[in-house]
């Protein structure tokens, strides 16, 4: 009897993972479907090693395979969320800057910059040839530039090149998010640590005694990057019985009424019609 050639265990391995993660509903390879199992599975866990190769050679996948499809879902001023069309999941995982659009790609491509965690969630960033999205519902209006963060998100020209830098402090921008889209309002669970930075200090307005019951005194604080609405205001509580304005550790004098601060704090829960910090931390800018 012909014995059948053996197959060595590296191949086995190679075609377990596909068979597991890359086959599609159809039976045959889609690289979308891949991609988006990868997306999925780094949810939870570390990106896989494939994975951490394609977002540094910044790989190109067509957004039509011809079996799955990179659709744009929703635009977030500067910010355009995409889904999968294939697979189970319907989730938003992928998100692209506007700003970041190259004109080096085919419009028919996008490339892998690489993953954020923003609040919960991990997000693709990709760069598209694609036109602007123009049809798209718009969640919200505002400025065009919100998330253009002078030395920290956006691009940098140098003499032969444009290099785009990640995004950083993603935890103030998925705030900035959920004030403005109840969409992702919903999807907020609890405890995100935020800090306000130069991109959004925070504001002093007036302090606040007239909580004489439980004998509490306020400073509340305006979010300059949040419009006015019911997440717009931040009060912390003095410290101490006298309820000092602590900064950076040390009994402040009470600023003058526009005075700018950095600040760390937790948003504990938010509803409809309030929000609830805990945990503050004021610094000087």
């Amino acid at each position: 009897m012909r014995r059948l050639p053996a197959i060595p265990f590296g191949s086995f391995l190679f075609l377990l993972t596909f068979t597991l993660l890359g086959a599609d509903p159809s039976g045959s390879l889609s690289p979308l479907y891949v991609l988006q199992n990868e997306v999925i599975r780094s949810q939870s866990k570390s990106e896989s090693s494939q994975f951490k190769k394609w977002i540094h050679s910044k790989k190109e996948f067509f957004i039509d395979d011809g079996k799955c499809q990179l659709l744009p879902d929703s635009k977030f001023q500067t910010v355009v969320y995409y889904r999968f069309t294939c697979g189970n999941s319907n989730q938003n995982l992928v998100l692209s800057f506007s700003a970041k659009r190259k004109n080096s790609i085919a419009k028919d491509k996008f490339r892998i910059l690489g993953i954020h965690k923003i609040g919960k969630k991990k997000y693709l960033e990709i760069q598209t040839g694609s036109e602007d999205n123009t049809n798209l519902s718009e969640q919200v209006s505002g400025s065009d530039t919100e998330f253009d963060l002078p030395g920290k998100q956006g691009k940098i020209e140098t003499s032969n090149q444009t290099i785009y830098k990640p995004l950083e402090n993603p935890n103030l921008y998925y705030f900035k998010t959920i004030t403005t889209s109840p969409k992702e309002r919903k999807e907020f669970t609890s405890n995100l640590e935020v800090f306000f930075d130069f991109s959004c200090p925070l504001e002093f307005l007036e302090k606040d005694e007239s909580f004489y019951w439980d004998q509490t005194i306020f400073y509340v604080f305006r979010i300059t990057c949040i419009r006015d609405s019911v997440y717009s205001l931040l009060r912390v509580p003095g410290s101490g019985k006298e309820g000092h304005l602590v900064v950076s550790n040390s009994i402040a004098n009470l600023p003058k009424r526009g005075d700018k601060f950095y600040g760390k704090t937790t948003l504990r829960k938010m509803t409809e019609k309030q929000i609830y910090w805990e945990n503050f931390t004021l610094y000087y800018e």
